[in-house]
Formats: C-alpha cells, structure tokens, sequence
C-alpha cells in the first residue's frame, strides 16, 4: 500500500514536470515581453564620422559670450574684449581644429 502511494505521487510530481516544462501542442511559445513579439538582434551603432575639420575652436570666446546668459547690456563691452583676443588666436584655432 505505501508502496502504491508513493509510485503515485511520484507519477503525479513527474506528470505535473513534464506539464510545465514542455510546451502543449497549438500553443506558441512567446518570449519574454509582449506576446508573440520576436526577438531581433539590437540595431548596429552608427558608424565613425569621418574625421573632418572642427570649427568649434574658431571664435570660441566670442561665441561663449553671445550664448552665454549675462544681460544684453553686458555683451557689447565684452565683444570688444573678445573678438581682438579670438583674432590673435586665429592661427592657433584654426590648425587645433584639424585635430
């Protein structure tokens, strides 16, 4: 008797293994997510720019202060400040934006 009790709770616990493991027939299996959604495989980044001159450096004190947040009564003077200064650095940016 004990014997029989076991065989049948074992068949039981191997039955309810094989019922949650193994999928039943008609049934798509989804993955994880939204139902029947595919699995892609994630984009490709872009590819490298193509090295090319930066302009970023040309102007570059000149350009923080039009940007920048201070009153408009307080650009005017710095311009006068600014644009001598980006003119003698002219040569010096232009060729620091070639790296």
């Amino acid at each position: 008797m004990l014997i029989r009790k076991t065989r049948l709770t074992l068949l039981a616990l191997l039955l309810g293994v094989v019922l949650a493991v193994a999928p039943l027939p008609g049934i798509e299996q989804a993955g994880p997510g939204i139902a029947g959604a595919t699995l892609e495989a994630p984009p490709k980044p872009p590819p490298p720019e193509k090295p090319g001159y930066n302009p970023e450096y040309l102007f570059a004190t000149t350009r923080t202060v039009a940007y920048s947040t201070l009153p408009t009564a307080l650009k005017p003077p710095l311009f006068v400040l600014t644009i001598p200064v980006d003119l003698a650095l002219l040569p010096v940016a232009a060729i620091a934006g070639l790296f």
